[in-house]
């Protein structure tokens, strides 16, 4: 009994400390707009701009841009679709299951869209962890493209396939 009662002293203190190095403890609890852009700026995505109130597009080098969802002290959400048409589902569910940070659905109109969301252990953000967050979510946009181009089932406005 005494092993499992260091045991757990042991695993307390490692918690701590964690939370002390990686700053959790002095995070923000949720970002206005204006200041979830300037982060994004600051963290090298220059073409940042607010769309709307809880919306933010950000602009990649190909000329595509995704969104991000402020959605205040639940976090933040990143969106990026291709409206090219409709993916099978038993496809998407294969990526869903082997990607799990990352996952795709079908929107109102059809077309596949990839999101991820940041959520707060603790109920705190810090500028670092949202600029991981779409450094993280954007090494999936390649293989999003792949995915989809790889499963894409062509639209026929026509009806005539």
């Amino acid at each position: 009994m005494l092993g499992l009662k260091k045991l757990v002293q042991a695993g307390v203190f490692a918690a701590t400390a964690l939370v002390a190095s990686t700053g959790f403890a002095q995070g923000v609890t949720e970002f206005t707009d204006q200041q979830l852009v300037k982060i994004l700026k600051e963290g090298g995505h220059e073409q940042t701009i607010l769309v709307r109130k809880g919306i933010v597009a950000v602009r990649l080098p190909n000329r595509s841009a995704f969104l991000i969802k402020n959605r205040g002290v639940a976090g933040i959400s990143a969106y990026y679709a291709m409206g090219v048409g409709a993916v099978p589902l038993d496809e998407i569910n294969l990526w869903n299951k082997k990607n799990r940070f990352a996952r795709i659905y079908l929107d109102a109109d059809g077309d596949p869209v990839m999101e991820a969301d940041l959520y707060s252990f603790d109920g705190a953000f810090d500028d670092e962890e949202v600029i991981d967050f779409v450094k993280f979510f954007l090494m999936y946009i390649k293989p999003y493209h792949e995915f989809v181009i790889a499963n894409i089932t062509p639209v026929d406005p026509k009806g005539t396939l």
